[in-house]
């Protein structure tokens, strides 16, 4: 089961094309960062067609990406909390739900190859794919580089209206809208507690 898309996702090829407030999915050729098992992520299907993907398989971990606890670096909000490097010798990547510097990552790219090096003190460089145990985690080794694709948010609403009167669209993480051209002040009544986009900016429900 899945999801066929329009192609929203894009390959990254250049870290500038990276913007706080994207959903981008985490790759290695037609495999996409899935659930969690602990202490690695588990692989799972994609579908890509001229750059783009076309196909999502229901398990992949769409992440919102938000500025890191340190400068200059990116946090992956995976929705129960941050992608995050746990150990300074195994193997391991993990969710933490406090934002700190090991949940804080660099991110380049050369050749749509990127190299996502996790930071603070329990770091296990950086996050690559293992085609011999097929999943995505935290290594020192030559595993397989990634790739990222990205979607940006919509922003919507009528500029020269009131801040009070400003209209938007409410997307889930997942990129989904949810409702369309609302007044801000009433855009989460009766939304169930959880992590939403609205207009540009991610919104906790509680």
């Amino acid at each position: 089961n899945g999801n066929f898309t329009s192609g929203s996702f894009t390959l990254v090829t250049d870290a500038a094309q990276l913007t706080l407030g994207d959903s981008i999915v985490i790759a290695y050729e037609n495999f996409a960062m899935g659930a969690s098992a602990g202490k690695y992520r588990y692989k799972t299907d994609i579908m890509v067609n001229n750059d783009r993907i076309t196909y999502l398989a229901e398990d992949v971990q769409i992440i919102l990406l938000e500025e890191g606890a340190l400068a200059g670096t990116y946090a992956f909000n995976v929705g129960d909390g941050y992608l995050a490097a746990i150990s300074s010798s195994s193997n391991h990547i993990a969710t933490a739900t406090e934002l700190d510097a090991n949940g804080s990552w660099t991110i380049t790219i050369k050749d749509a190859l990127a190299t996502i090096k996790a930071q603070g003190d329990k770091t296990r460089n950086t996050l690559q794919y293992n085609t011999s145990s097929p999943r995505f985690s935290c290594y020192t080794g030559n595993q397989k580089p990634v790739t990222i694709y990205a979607k940006s948010p919509v922003a919507t609403g009528i500029g020269s209206i009131a801040p009070e009167e400003e209209r938007v669209n409410v997307y889930s993480l997942a990129g989904t809208i949810l409702r369309s051209n609302v007044a801000r002040n009433e855009a989460t009544n009766g939304l169930r507690p959880g992590i939403y986009i609205i207009g540009v900016k991610k919104v906790v429900v509680r």
